[in-house]
C-alpha cells in the first residue's frame, strides 16, 4: 500500500471504462438516474487514502461537480494521516462509512 503522503497521479489512474460507468450508473444508489452529465465519477476512499483506483465497488455517481464538499473530506483526512494524527485504515472507514457525518463535523470547527 502507498504512502498516503505521497499524492497519486490522479491525471491517469481516474480513466474508468465506458462498461464500467454504465454498471455504476444502473445500480440503484439514490433512485436519481437522471443526466449523466449531473454526476462526476469518484472514488469513495479516495486516491490518496489509498481507495482501489477503478474498482466498481469504490465508484459512485457523486452528484454536483468538483470541487465539492467531500473533496474538503478527502483533504482534512489525509492531513490527518500524514500528521500522524489517525491511521491510514482508521480514515479509510471513516470516509467509507459515512463522509457526509464528518464533513458537518469538521465544517462546525
Amino acid at each position: 500500500m502507498r504512502s498516503s503522503a505521497s499524492p497519486p497521479p490522479t491525471a491517469v489512474t481516474r480513466g474508468v471504462t465506458a462498461c464500467t460507468r454504465f454498471q455504476i450508473r444502473a445500480a440503484p444508489r439514490d433512485g436519481d438516474r437522471g443526466s449523466a452529465s449531473r454526476y462526476e465519477y469518484d472514488h469513495l476512499v479516495s486516491l490518496e487514502l489509498g481507495g482501489a483506483t477503478n474498482d466498481p465497488r469504490n465508484l459512485w455517481p457523486e452528484p454536483g461537480a468538483s470541487p465539492n464538499p467531500k473533496d474538503e473530506v478527502e483533504d482534512y483526512l489525509n492531513a490527518e494521516v500524514c500528521d500522524g494524527k489517525t491511521t491510514l485504515s482508521r480514515a479509510q472507514l471513516l470516509i467509507a462509512t459515512n463522509w457526509v457525518a464528518l464533513y458537518r463535523e469538521i465544517t462546525q470547527l
